[in-house]
């Protein structure tokens, strides 16, 4: 009777915070020149550390970055542009991009007041002022403001990565407000690679985070390993 020992099955971990990641890196270091050598690929949404490159490539460290709720919308709106009546694009600002407005936005949109004038002619009453289409789009509770064409929104772009952090986590994304007075009506759409920009900055943050913490230990990559 032959007696085998069965093999333990490769290792495959699933971190879901990136200092928690490292450690699990750090754990695995080589203690000598002849052990596997680890090499962290950083790609977007998804951190990945092969433990054996040069070999069989079949134990890894896994860290996925799933997009914030705030970045998840403003993608929508980007793809979509839809147009929103106010209680609708107040509902969008207050809840789905909650913490990312600037001081007084949401409180400029509800002193709008729509009503229809005898001629059929769309007016906005802002506070106890009311004007017609014709006459600019003024708000703001009678400090002659307008209403805004343009809009700057402070978002995380992942959303296990925050400012308790580092505040550069906070990535600016600008926006253009496009209001439709005749149907009563905003669309909120970011401008074009704001978005971008913003993803790709934080993914540099993290290849950065990630080298200063390995040192030279550890080839941190960008890119992903894919399977031939």
């Amino acid at each position: 009777m032959h007696r085998q020992e069965a093999k333990a099955s490769p290792r495959h971990y699933r971190f879901f915070g990136l200092p928690d990641f490292a450690v699990g890196v750090i754990r695995e270091l080589p203690v000598n020149e002849s052990a596997p050598r680890i090499v962290v690929f950083c790609g977007r949404g998804k951190i990945e550390a092969v433990l054996d490159e040069a070999g069989d490539r079949r134990e890894r460290l896994e860290m996925s970055l799933p997009e914030s709720h705030a970045f998840e919308t403003l993608g929508t709106c980007e793809r979509a542009r839809t147009p929103f009546d106010q209680r609708a694009f107040l509902r969008l600002l207050r809840i789905d991009l909650a913490g990312c407005c600037p001081e007084g936005l949401v409180g400029t949109f509800q002193s709008l007041k729509f009503t229809r004038a005898s001629d059929g002619e769309q007016e906005i009453s802002v506070a106890r002022e009311s004007m017609g289409k014709s006459i600019k789009m003024q708000l703001a509770a009678g400090k002659g403001n307008n209403i805004p064409e343009e809009v700057t929104l402070r978002v995380n772009v992942y959303r296990d990565l925050t400012e308790s952090q580092d505040p550069a986590l906070r990535k600016d994304v600008r926006c253009a407000i496009d209001t439709n007075l005749d149907e009563a009506t905003f669309t909120l759409i970011p401008l074009g690679g704001e978005l971008e920009t913003a993803q790709r900055e934080t993914d540099d943050w993290v290849h950065r985070f990630l080298k200063t913490e390995f040192g030279p230990a550890v080839d941190v990559l960008c890119g992903c390993p894919v399977a031939r």
